[in-house]
């Protein structure tokens, strides 16, 4: 047992190679560097992917609600409504097939036609295709600062309109916040002004 004991405290003090320390101290070193980078990857990573996400969301929207303004423009037209066409440049245009973007219109989902004014002065219009108009004009999207600087509306033009009247003009104005009335309504339903070439 003396034997055993005397080997046990030769054993606990015999001293220690400095080389062997500096191994250790230098893997567990390259061990901590390597959590950490992991740990960066990880988050730089997930933190890529929450912004990737975020982006596709966005530009998602954006596709849908430019699609939506394509089809109110020729949905408008169709239903017999005046409109005032331009480009990204506030250039007057006749129709969309005028209009010519930039490189960046189509992945951004920018529009390259937009409609400041819409008119109503067609006597052909009844109150149903005006109705029929609505989810359309709010499809619409307004270039910002072009009707008014500092401002983002479609203006509708009820000048010469048989149509608008004190209460259908208030019907449609509840219906329609993201529009301004231009012109005074009829006091009653009468013809309009109508000129050749509309």
């Amino acid at each position: 047992m003396c034997r055993s004991f005397a080997s046990l405290c030769q054993t606990s003090t015999r001293p220690v190679n400095p080389v062997v320390i500096r191994l250790k101290t230098t893997h567990e070193a390259a061990n901590m560097n390597f959590k950490s980078l992991r740990r960066f990857s990880l988050r730089f990573v997930i933190a890529f992917v929450a912004l990737f996400a975020i982006a596709f969301a966005v530009l998602s929207f954006r596709h849908r609600d430019l699609h939506r303004h394509r089809v109110a423009i020729v949905e408008l037209q169709r239903l017999g409504a005046r409109l005032n066409m331009t480009n990204p440049k506030s250039r007057v245009i006749g129709s969309m097939d005028e209009a010519v973007g930039e490189w960046y219109h189509k992945p951004l989902a920018v529009p390259v036609a937009y409609v400041p004014q819409v008119g109503f002065d067609n006597p052909n219009l009844t109150e149903d295709d005006v109705r029929e108009m609505v989810p359309h004009l709010k499809a619409l999207l307004p270039l910002y600062g072009q009707n008014i600087a500092g401002e983002s509306f479609i203006a509708l033009d009820i000048n010469n309109s048989p149509l608008m009247t004190p209460s259908f003009c208030a019907e449609l104005k509840s219906q329609l916040p993201g529009c301004r009335f231009l012109g005074n309504p009829k006091s009653k339903p009468g013809p309009s002004a109508y000129s050749p070439g509309y």
